[in-house]
């Protein structure tokens, strides 16, 4: 993402300084919209809760009860004695989207180890049926809960979409040391490359 970011102020900075006509700027805004969406997350709304760092390394995190796209009832407190990857998320979030395929190889790749994901979807009341769709259409095997009015979000202090918070096995947050960041995160903000081995390697090292 710092990648895209620098491609974006180059961008900018070249269309600025040629002048570019009205008509090679339109044809160049796609490109610079993908470019923020990508480094900056999603938002549909601002959230109830400061998302400032309130969470501290240590801090337990707030328990929740939501329904899964399994119709199952499901609490944080359900997956004590295991890491958990917890991540807020929409269809209509292209990093969102990115990300999914990533998080269905990391669990895939973890789960025997004593690691989970949960994936709470932001979607719009009466949309369970097109985020179960979603699902299945990407193959993905860890728990899909629903919050549509953010009442975990808000709890989080989500901002946007997508937002990763990591869990330890007594339900405390853990200060995750991202590779992308090169620091220690409690909250961690837009898509990352779950699968790659920098990241399953420190995940690992939480387990």
């Amino acid at each position: 993402m710092s990648i895209l970011k620098g491609e974006l102020k180059s961008l900018i900075e070249s269309m600025v300084k040629r002048r570019l006509s009205s008509r090679l700027n339109l044809l160049h805004l796609p490109l610079v919209l993908v470019m923020l969406i990508s480094s900056f997350g999603c938002n549909e709304r601002e959230p109830r809760v400061a998302p400032a760092d309130v969470f501290k390394a240590g801090e337990t995190a707030p328990d929740f009860e939501l329904v899964g796209i399994d119709s199952k009832l499901y609490h944080l407190s359900d997956f004590k004695g295991q890491v958990v990857l917890i991540n807020f998320w929409a269809t209509w979030c292209a990093p969102c989207v990115l990300e999914m395929p990533s998080f269905e190889r990391l669990y895939q790749s973890l789960k025997h180890k004593g690691f989970q994901i949960i994936a709470i979807n932001m979607d719009a009341p009466g949309k369970d049926a097109e985020v179960k769709k979603f699902a299945a259409s990407y193959g993905l095997n860890f728990s899909v809960l629903r919050d549509p009015n953010y009442s975990v979000a808000d709890k989080y202090g989500v901002s946007g979409f997508p937002e990763t918070f990591i869990v330890d096995r007594d339900g405390k947050f853990i200060s995750f040391s991202d590779p992308y960041a090169k620091s220690k995160l409690v909250r961690i903000i837009s898509d990352r490359p779950w699968d790659s081995v920098n990241y399953i390697k420190e995940l690992e090292s939480l387990l």
